[in-house]
């Protein structure tokens, strides 16, 4: 799984190196440096490798898993991966401007926002990490619901950069930069500098953000979510013995797990050698919710329902496991 996810977060790395270095974008003389961009993008788009080769190494581009000892299977799921985020590029030009030998395309692009997927898609492989596959099964399986994912995926992120460009005997040449990376891929690179804890806008350091997920599965999920409807099914109150309005608290709960797929983003970003036990923890107790959640949305609670075997037995082990872990960070 790791792996599969690391030849994932690779795709804005390389795609932002390849416009950078080597070939280039270049354009054929005479073009002028909207003209380029145009033609940048539609290749990229279009998947055409003849066209793109023109102006970009395709390959750079689509083979973001490729190391120093390459791995055909890995390379064809890299590729396809990449295909499956750049077809859906769609871009408008706003404005350029061009001096002797410099310009800027101000150019809006919208792409699938990719944030969404992959945190989606992180929070389905910690279902997958005790499934008991091995690794071909594991990312076979990965491949298919990331592939998934992407073609399910409706919410569109636009976002508007200076395409800065310089000019060469042949013609003008695409300066690439993460805000264009970052555009083209649907917001990839923000994303995976948030996995990586690079987001210069985030206050809180990995502890501090630990705590605040340990104090949501206590308060939120637990004493506002779980416990209460247990008690619910079982004896028809609250955990406290208090009349309880079930519809406001599944309505609760449904705000409450709309957090679980930014926490999975989250600690699946960690760093693996500080953070083991967390992530070894999470793998279990992730799932756990999920699957008590859908138990939930697929038999609604009725008090007093002795049929109903709603058990949080696990999801208290692996919640107490979780809390005193983050607890020992402090």
């Amino acid at each position: 799984m790791k792996k599969f996810l690391f030849l994932f977060l690779l795709i804005p790395l390389v795609l932002s190196l390849a416009a950078c270095g080597g070939e280039g974008v270049t354009a054929k003389k005479g073009e002028t440096a909207e003209q380029s961009v145009e033609k940048a993008l539609n290749a990229i788009k279009a998947a055409d490798i003849e066209a793109a080769s023109k102006y970009i190494d395709y390959n750079e581009i689509v083979n973001a898993g490729s190391t120093g000892t390459p791995d055909t299977e890995d390379e064809k799921k890299s590729e396809e991966m990449s295909k499956a985020i750049l077809k859906n590029i769609e871009y408008k030009i706003l404005e350029s401007s061009e001096e002797e030998k410099t310009a800027v395309v101000k150019t809006e692009i919208t792409n699938l926002d990719m944030s969404n997927v992959m945190a989606e898609f992180i929070s389905q492989l910690f279902s997958l990490a005790f499934s008991g596959l091995n690794e071909e099964q594991l990312n076979e399986k990965s491949f298919e619901i990331f592939t998934n994912l992407v073609s399910s995926e409706t919410k569109t992120v636009t976002k508007t950069v200076d395409i800065n460009l310089s000019k060469s005997e042949e013609g003008w040449r695409i300066v690439g930069d993460d805000a264009l990376a970052d555009a083209l891929t649907g917001g990839l690179v923000s994303f995976s500098d948030s996995m990586n804890g690079n987001n210069e806008n985030s206050g809180n350091s990995d502890t501090d953000k630990l705590q605040e997920i340990s104090n949501w599965l206590i308060g939120k999920v637990w004493n506002e979510g779980f416990v209460d409807i247990q008690h619910y099914i079982a004896r028809g109150k609250s955990s406290t013995g208090q009349t309880l309005d079930i519809e406001f608290t599944l309505e609760q709960l449904d705000a409450t797990m709309k957090k679980k797929a930014d926490y999975d983003s989250f600690i699946g970003g960690l760093a693996e050698e500080q953070y083991s036990q967390i992530k070894s923890i999470w793998g279990r107790l992730s799932p756990e919710i999920d699957s008590l959640y859908d138990q939930i949305k697929g038999t609604p609670p009725v008090a007093n329902d002795a049929s109903n075997s709603f058990d949080t037995g696990k999801l208290e082990q692996y919640m107490d496991a979780f809390t005193d872990a983050v607890d020992d960070l402090n």
